[in-house]
């Protein structure tokens, strides 16, 4: 690789390789981020430095963000950034050691990519300084009240700038194109504690000033913030777990396997490049799983249930140390080379810590899963190199990108061997370590270097076929899990009356069979054994979200009552994940509309932006 000034640029022969012929067959240029205003090509950003300070009356950042530039091309008079819903006031232009007020002129609005900020720079001007504050329509941010939270005592603020959200709450080009360092100084209430994905210290005095430096360069929708009251309880040397003081143990406990997991990644792909690993618990309005900023993962509430049964969710967000965060896809459309390398890594650690039977049952519930969503998407969604003009950015996300890449990848190892493709990964993220990969210059990567030692292996056409046609490939693998064969054994005695639920022996289930077994419940159960099932393995009043979340969702699809008058208010009120709840919306308003409806008005103002404008789309799709 080559690096100016800390802009990490793909240099290796692969990446200079285009797919023109694809250019000229559907007009995608898949070097272009459509999603981006920022002219990168001419002047772009290499290091980005925040000043700013929270104010949670007015629930507001302001400050400025400070731009170090790198002028690629030396005749180019403007800088353009990406900024959405910002309150601009005063724009800087820094030449030699003298800051001077700058010319910026702001571009039409978008509803989804926002405004153009168009700065004027000369040959000499090495950084760019933008005084702002964000406003009520940052949808970058959320702004949790005391009673939005889990020990309902102080606020939490955090950002989440994926895809295209960063630009609503700091002025920069937001583009996965680039890689940038940064640094920060950020002030708070006093009896709280800010933490950034850079390099936090667990041990900070809490004085409301804090001061953050990320030394290697990542994409700028990982540059992250959380504001909030936060005990911190060591893993291992380098891994810990911050959360709110209630719940600090109890996550802790949870997450104790972090270690195990950063070790058995290690010893497949390389050393892990980022320092510390740390875990942030989020407030249960928190709408995604987790969020894979370097150095620092958002976690979701909702996989701590006491058994650790739903810590895959962490070998998830851990694998993105190596795929997304150290090897980033260079557009949205590429999210496929993020997330499924992600998917089939996060397998591997589940495999190494947890033994190949639950590796296996996750590899067959993915299966499952992309299955059923392939028969509800239009052929256009179900390609890996999405087409995502005209459409925002977050379209992208499906079972596609994950489940579908991960088998892909799995097909390869397959067909190659593990040892074979374990080795080419490596390579792989050793290759493109600090860099952005786009789809086609992966293709050419993969046809000359796993090809060059397996040449017999596969052939062009079958990779065409996965990357770029819809729907599962007839020749792709269709993973069975021995361990549920049981379960589906215990179904089908239960339906067909030779035994009750009550003696049906589960004492050595773990979640994912307990899932299982209530997702595949026959539609056509009666009440009476449906209650049974409710009672013996006590779905309605159980810890585990997930599990609760299958039973609801079951219970509404056949219209089962006394399990939705237990949980399915609460269950929709206390949380926001949008997993856990734009599915369950669009049963419900199958099912009970009015119901829907009542529950939403309650809910939707602990949810976060992107958890209402999901459920929203719902609601409107049902019209």
């Amino acid at each position: 690789m080559r690096i100016l000034k800390n802009i990490v640029i793909p240099a290796v022969c692969f990446a200079l390789v285009t797919s023109f012929t694809a250019l000229a067959q559907d007009q995608i240029d898949p070097r272009k981020d459509y999603h981006s205003y920022a002219n990168i090509d001419d002047v772009a950003m290499s290091h980005v430095y925040l000043n700013l300070k929270t104010d949670f009356e007015t629930s507001r950042l302001s400050g400025y963000a400070e731009l170090t530039l790198t002028h690629i091309n030396p005749e180019a008079t403007t800088i353009v950034l990406d900024t959405k819903a910002l309150d601009i006031s005063s724009v800087e232009t820094l030449v030699g050691e003298t800051y001077a007020p700058a010319e910026f002129k702001m571009g039409e609005a978008d509803p989804d990519l926002g405004s153009a900020l168009n700065i004027t720079i000369t040959p000499d001007t090495t950084k760019v300084r933008v005084h702002y504050a964000t406003t009520d329509a940052s949808d970058g941010l959320n702004w949790a009240t005391p009673e939005q939270t889990h020990d309902k005592t102080q606020p939490f603020m955090y950002s989440l700038s994926q895809t295209i959200y960063g630009r609503t709450w700091f002025p920069h080009q937001d583009t996965p194109k680039i890689k940038v360092t940064y640094s920060a100084d950020i002030e708070t209430p006093k009896d709280l504690m800010a933490l950034m994905s850079a390099n936090n210290d667990p041990a900070a005095e809490r004085d409301g000033s804090y001061h953050f430096d990320m030394p290697q360069p990542i994409v700028p929708y990982l540059i992250a913030i959380a504001v909030g009251d936060f005990a911190f309880k060591a893993i291992s040397d380098r891994s810990g777990v911050y959360a709110e003081a209630g719940l600090i143990e109890a996550a802790a406990h949870e997450f104790a396997d972090s270690e195990k997991m950063i070790q058995a990644a290690e010893s497949i792909y390389g050393d892990y490049a980022w320092g510390r690993y740390d875990l942030l618990i989020m407030p249960p309005s928190f709408p995604f799983g987790g969020m894979e900023h370097a150095r620092l993962s958002f976690i979701t509430p909702t996989v701590i249930t006491g058994d650790r049964g739903l810590v895959g969710l962490i070998s998830h967000e851990l694998a993105h140390s190596w795929s997304g965060n150290f090897v980033t896809n260079g557009t949205w459309r590429d999210l496929w080379l993020n997330e499924g390398f992600t998917t089939y890594v996060e397998n591997r650690i589940i495999e190494a810590v947890y033994g190949p039977e639950q590796a296996a049952m996750e590899m067959t519930d993915n299966y499952v899963d992309i299955m059923a969503e392939l028969e509800h998407l239009e052929p256009a969604e179900e390609i890996l190199a999405i087409d995502l003009r005209d459409q925002h950015p977050d379209a992208v996300f499906s079972e596609i990108p994950y489940a579908k890449a991960q088998l892909f990848l799995s097909f390869l190892e397959s067909r190659v061997g593990r040892e074979g493709f374990d080795k080419f990964v490596k390579q792989y993220f050793a290759d493109f370590a600090w860099q952005t990969i786009t789809t086609d210059v992966f293709e050419t990567y993969l046809m000359e270097r796993l090809a060059k030692d397996f040449p017999d292996a596969y052939t062009q056409e079958e990779i065409k076929t996965w990357i770029h046609e819809p729907g599962y490939p007839e020749f792709g693998l269709k993973p069975i899990a021995a361990a549920y064969d049981i379960v589906d054994a215990a179904i089908a005695d239960m339906a067909a009356g030779k035994v009750k639920a009550v003696d049906i022996d589960m004492s050595g289930w773990i979640i994912h069979q307990k899932i299982r077994f209530v997702d595949s419940l026959p539609k056509n159960l009666s009440p009476n054994i449906i209650g049974e099932v409710d009672a013996a393995m006590g779905l309605s009043t159980s810890g585990n979200i997930k599990l609760v979340y299958q039973w609801m969702l079951y219970a509404t699809k056949v219209g089962y009552t006394p399990a939705l008058d237990a949980r399915l208010e609460t269950l929709l009120t206390e949380q926001g994940r949008i997993a856990y709840t734009k599915g369950l919306y669009k049963e419900l308003l199958k099912f009970d509309p009015e119901r829907a409806a009542a529950i939403y008005a309650i809910a939707k103002s602990t949810y976060h932006p992107i958890t209402v404008w999901e459920v929203d789309r719902v609601f409107k799709n049902a019209k």
